[in-house]
């Protein structure tokens, strides 16, 4: 039987100092002797967290947990009513995604495997003391927090009411940034605004990450502004970006659907702001609408594709043709920014806003290639790159001829 060791008191340190010294983590109690619920209200309340109810039956505790969404469920294993607190915890780790500790004085072989099949984060013995409950408590929300939020490894939170790269406004929300794209077609209003309750607005500089291959719990995202690169690293440890995600682009939701590691690399191509979605309100809603999950797996597969064939090209062919593939590719997923102005682009150009140095990461090239390629380029009527950050394609016939 597992239990927390007085010199886990290390780990408690390391996850207080990150928070700050926040101690408001919202606890859920099942036991049903009251004497003993209320000993354990009174320890958790002076060590400052927050008890959101006490329960004395397993299906009291499910909607419960269902209401409050703690950050912790203390749970007695054993019982009165129907159904036991091994049941409950197992139904709550499962349906939302919240660590379970459990409350035990003593269990026969058999109770205690069923309990481990519900991943419990741990058991308390009775009597336990202040300091193994505190371990208990600092080690599973700390934990919990970051696989049910998602990991975000760069970036600064910011305030909501952002609205065109900077400028805030009271219009703006994290339903709103949303409940337009396709994959949430036809959700109801008040599925979105679950999924966005705990949603963060985070602000990324220009090569810093999201999250690098191999992080764990990717958070799911949502480009507000700029664009996000994606990709892979290969066994030498050379970087192969196979994909941009745009402002609107679900693929950042998706990309961290049921997966524990990122299996690839999210990084800031030019300084971004990003939705981060918590991860466990997301996997809820994947678990209740069915017409998410098939807009997901439809938009998934079509998006593999495009992965696919923009990694071979990137991976296999020359210079100009991964280069020219890349603008093509970018002129299909940005929408083209016509001139209307005296000393704007040529409005009949099909123009794109982009630096060569955005280009050359995009393409997995140097600078200097790409500079030298799409002057090449210009000289033969195909780009047009008199306007500082913007890339305008003259021929599209002759730059798909090169791909």
């Amino acid at each position: 039987m597992q239990s927390f060791e007085v010199s886990r008191a290390y780990f408690i340190s390391v996850a207080i100092l990150s928070r700050g010294c926040d101690l408001s983590w919202n606890i859920l109690i099942v036991e049903d002797e009251n004497i003993i619920a209320l000993q354990l209200r009174q320890s958790l309340e002076q060590m400052g967290y927050s008890v959101v109810a006490v329960s004395s039956s397993a299906e009291e505790a499910l909607d419960l947990a269902q209401t409050h969404s703690p950050d912790l469920v203390l749970m007695d294993i054993l019982l009165n009513g129907e159904m036991d607190g091994i049941t409950a915890a197992g139904i709550i780790h499962r349906t939302l995604h919240i660590p379970v500790v459990y409350l035990t004085a003593h269990a026969d072989e058999a109770t205690l495997k069923r309990a481990q099949i519900t991943e419990p984060g741990g058991y308390l013995v009775k009597p336990y003391d202040d300091q193994e409950l505190k371990a208990a408590v600092e080690m599973n929300c700390f934990a919990g927090r970051k696989r049910g939020e998602g990991y975000i490894r760069d970036g600064v939170e910011i305030s909501w009411g952002w609205s065109d790269g900077a400028t805030p406004t009271e219009n703006d929300s994290p339903r709103k940034s949303i409940e337009n794209l396709s994959v949430f077609k036809n959700v109801s209003v008040q599925v979105l605004e679950r999924l966005t309750t705990r949603a963060r607005l985070v602000k990324i500089k220009a090569k810093d990450s999201i999250y690098l291959e191999g992080d764990e719990y990717p958070v799911p995202f949502l480009v507000c502004s700029g664009r996000i690169a994606i990709g892979k690293s290969s066994v030498q440890g050379k970087e192969l970006t196979v994909d941009v995600v745009m402002p609107g682009d679900p693929l950042g939701l998706y990309l961290a659907l049921e997966v524990d590691s990122a299996p690839i690399y999210a990084r800031a191509a030019t300084p971004s702001v990003v939705l981060c979605l918590d991860r466990a309100s997301f996997k809820m809603v994947l678990d209740e609408c069915e017409a998410v999950r098939k807009n997901i797996m439809t938009l998934s597969r079509a998006r593999l594709d495009h992965a696919y064939e923009l990694a071979r090209s990137l991976a296999h062919d020359n210079v100009e043709t991964r280069i020219a593939t890349m603008i093509y590719a970018m002129s299909k997923r940005l929408d083209p920014t016509q001139g209307i102005n005296e000393g704007e682009p040529d409005s009949s150009a099909l123009d794109i806003s982009m630096t060569r140095q955005e280009l050359a990461i995009l393409s997995g090239v140097s600078l200097e290639t790409a500079i030298r390629v799409t002057r090449s380029m210009e000289e033969r009527g195909i780009l047009s790159l008199k306007h500082r950050g913007r890339i305008q394609i003259l021929d599209v016939e002759k730059l798909t001829d090169l791909e």
